[in-house]
């Protein structure tokens, strides 16, 4: 699934981008072992799963 990110670091920087993730959980995951001195993280998902 597409999921957009939200950044914001400790000093009041943001940064904002997609991602390919399996579900939520991983999305903040992997975000937050990106940017471990972020003091806030989003993931809004994009795109649906589709339907088996």
């Amino acid at each position: 699934m597409i999921f957009r990110l939200q950044v914001t670091l400790q000093d009041g920087k943001r940064y904002a981008g997609l991602g390919f993730f399996t579900d939520s959980g991983e999305a903040l995951e992997q975000t937050w072992a990106d940017y471990p001195e972020a003091s806030t993280v989003s993931a809004i998902c994009l795109s649906r799963r589709a339907a088996s």
